[in-house]
């Protein structure tokens, strides 16, 4: 049943985030690995290699107290706030940061609906 939620969690997510792209008249990115490390600010980039750092390590650290789709979650939301962060504070006019925090949202739902299965 989690499954089935968490699919058409991601089809809602989806739904909005064209129309959203639409609305705002934003194209979406080439891709998730696309000019990921070009242009970006020095603090972000230092923050978001901490970060996956931190989540690494506490992924195999934490194997029998924490599952590791709880840390996986917490990661990408975490990860999608720090980017939207950036693209609000330095580079507004693309209007990408709405996209980015619908995401980190979704994640956060998607969290809560874990939590709530058990």
């Amino acid at each position: 049943m989690t499954i089935i939620i968490l699919l058409i969690l991601v089809i809602i997510y989806f739904s909005i985030d064209i129309s959203l792209r639409r609305k705002l008249q934003t194209k979406p990115r080439k891709g998730f690995f696309h000019n990921n490390w070009e242009g970006r600010n020095r603090f972000f980039l230092i923050s978001e290699i901490v970060l996956i750092i931190v989540f690494t390590i506490s992924i195999f650290a934490g194997i029998n107290t924490i599952p590791a789709y709880i840390i996986i979650f917490i990661y990408f939301f975490t990860l999608n706030i720090l980017r939207g962060t950036e693209e609000w504070l330095f580079k507004r006019q693309q209007k990408e940061y709405y996209h980015t925090w619908l995401a980190a949202c979704f994640f956060l739902i998607g969290f809560i609906l874990l939590l709530s299965e058990k």
